[in-house]
């Protein structure tokens, strides 16, 4: 089986640039056409039922920019991911390509948690409003709850999937950082099983700092579900720390 990572292959300078920044610009152009035409849309309707087709959108816009920058993704146990049901989805972060990666297998009625600043992103905070994706402002504990809280909402109400990086940022070096506490309160309130996936080879074809991708393998794998009925405010850290070492276990 192929290891996941950079395409040995792959020509460097200029021989590479070039058309790799023709081909996204290109993409690019596509992606903003239709991301402006279904804002549009959906502010015209009122973001009516925006939530239940955002992973058609989502979906479309990772296989354009995947198979523009030659990016084969190999999922593991996606059949986990098929179907609407209640859950949370937890990824380790530590490149750029990591949006595009995880929307390729979004279920419906799933919306990402990402952070309050893509709302002030020309075109793509328009979009975000109106697919009505949630939104945290991590510098306002009292606004970060009430998201989480209404994500636990949407979870319930609406059957969805809400994915989140518990690292809460890209990891710099490509080590597993930190982890947060956002997901951990979400899940105690939810009362959902939290569906873990591993990346591996994201960091290889995309690093921070990198503005064009470079062809290879991305490897995705969907871990067993992790149950959080006993999840409380006594033992969030204990879970925190739990998920990690699942993460730490799994190569991350």
């Amino acid at each position: 089986m192929t290891p996941p990572g950079l395409n040995p292959d792959t020509p460097t300078g200029w021989r590479f640039l070039l058309p790799s920044a023709i081909k996204l610009g290109l993409a690019w152009v596509l992606i903003g056409v239709v991301l402006t035409s279904c804002t549009v849309l959906s502010l015209v309707t009122f973001r009516y039922k925006a939530e239940a087709y955002f992973h058609h959108i989502g979906r479309f816009f990772a296989g354009v920019i995947l198979w523009m920058a030659k990016i084969e993704v190999r999922v593991i146990n996606g059949e986990s991911l098929v179907g609407r049901r209640a859950r949370i989805v937890t990824f380790n972060h530590s490149s750029q390509l990591d949006i595009w990666l995880m929307s390729t297998v979004l279920p419906p009625h799933s919306t990402p948690v990402g952070k309050r600043e893509f709302y002030f992103v020309p075109f793509i905070g328009w979009f975000y409003f109106a697919m009505k994706l949630l939104a945290v402002d991590r510098r306002n504990l009292k606004q970060a709850k009430a998201t989480l809280a209404a994500g636990a909402r949407r979870i319930n109400e609406q059957q969805a999937s809400v994915f989140i990086a518990p690292e809460g940022t890209r990891s710099r070096d490509g080590e597993l950082g930190p982890f947060k506490m956002g997901p951990f309160h979400l899940a105690a309130a939810a009362r959902v099983p939290i569906t873990p996936v591993v990346l591996r080879g994201a960091r290889e074809l995309q690093p921070m700092g990198m503005i064009i991708p470079r062809p290879g393998l991305v490897e995705l794998e969907v871990l067993a579900d992790v149950p959080t009925d006993d999840y409380s405010a006594d033992n969030l850290k204990q879970k925190r720390d739990a998920l990690r070492e699942i993460y730490l276990r799994a190569g991350c």
